[in-house]
């Protein structure tokens, strides 16, 4: 970057982040999702999930589609990409002691969660094998995405299946 550059994409930054802000108020403004909207060539993205494409829970899928749909009827000639790996997601843990823990993890740990959540609500334990199939993951990247939540005793491994504690 020469130095004249970097004054001129910290403004468009600036410009992506209250462009995102006004396009989120426009299509939902209830809905949860807060995409934000990077100009091509602005920010040092990549593409950092090596095509690991996970599936999101039915309510994260639904807003997901909404946000896309309002999108691209707004703006027809662009191309959205999501980096789901890039997200952030902001979870709060309630534990049975009623103290409550805020998480920041990524969407793709937020979806395993939330997988693992409905299960354990509805009284069932889930193999790795069928969550690794609803998250679209091998056995392997499951294990890897659950690979914090087992450290810190949110999650623990019984009998090849994640169960939320």
């Amino acid at each position: 970057v020469r130095p004249g550059e970097l004054g001129l994409r910290m403004q468009r930054m600036l410009q992506d982040e209250q462009q995102s802000r006004i396009l989120q108020e426009r299509f939902s403004p209830t809905c949860l999702l807060r995409p934000l909207v990077c100009s091509w060539g602005t920010w040092p993205l990549i593409r950092d999930n090596h095509g690991e494409e996970f599936h999101l829970p039915p309510g994260m899928a639904t807003w997901q589609a909404a946000w896309q749909q309002d999108y691209a009827a707004l703006y027809p000639r662009r191309r959205l990409t999501w980096l789901p790996s890039l997200s952030r997601v902001t979870l709060t843990y309630y534990t049975a002691n009623d103290r409550s823990y805020e998480l920041q993890v990524t969407q793709p740990m937020a979806s395993l969660l939330l997988w693992l959540a409905a299960e354990t609500e509805a009284g069932r334990r889930l193999p790795v094998k069928e969550l690794a199939g609803r998250l679209g993951a091998t056995e392997q990247q499951t294990l890897r995405l659950a690979k914090g939540f087992l450290q810190i005793g949110l999650l623990t491994l019984e009998e090849h299946c994640l169960v939320v504690n």
